[in-house]
């Protein structure tokens, strides 16, 4: 799949919401793909696919202004320090209890891989922190992602 197509795909899961007939199909715990309805989920919060997304560019170091290249449901990205990064959403998750997908890393980065951690989180924010696999030094990135879903 190429970046555009991933990039329209977030969009439509970003400004969808489910209606309660709709048919998803999950996999369950054994590794089983099965079709559900929507209803099957447990509260009308869970029927918004995509809570938030963001992407940005935390190379300037102190010098981050915060600026995204993309988002959703996204109030504020703060530089806390080098690579620890807190991204504010726009509107409260009900519950706290969500799923986040990070990661970092523009360029060729075989010698050291980049790893994204979740240093703290709660209904209004997430923070990560991105480290180098080789010497877990904190990394200020050129391009840092997360998706919150729940």
């Amino acid at each position: 799949m190429n970046f555009i197509t991933f990039a329209r795909q977030i969009k439509q899961l970003t400004t969808k919401v489910l209606s309660s007939n709709d048919l998803l199909l999950v996999v369950d715990n054994k590794g089983v793909t099965r079709k559900v309805t929507a209803s099957d989920f447990s509260s009308p919060a869970a029927l918004q696919i995509v809570f938030a997304h963001v992407s940005f560019d935390g190379s300037a170091g102190n010098k981050f202004d915060g600026s995204t290249i993309a988002g959703h449901n996204i109030k504020s990205v703060t530089r806390d320090s080098e690579g620890v990064f807190t991204v504010e959403f726009d509107s409260p998750h009900t519950s706290g209890q969500y799923t986040v997908v990070a990661s970092a890393g523009a360029g060729n980065h075989t010698s050291s891989g980049r790893c994204v951690s979740i240093d703290a989180y709660t209904s209004t924010s997430v923070t990560l922190r991105v480290e180098r696999t080789d010497t877990g030094s904190q990394q200020d990135e050129a391009y840092i992602s997360m998706v919150v879903l729940g």
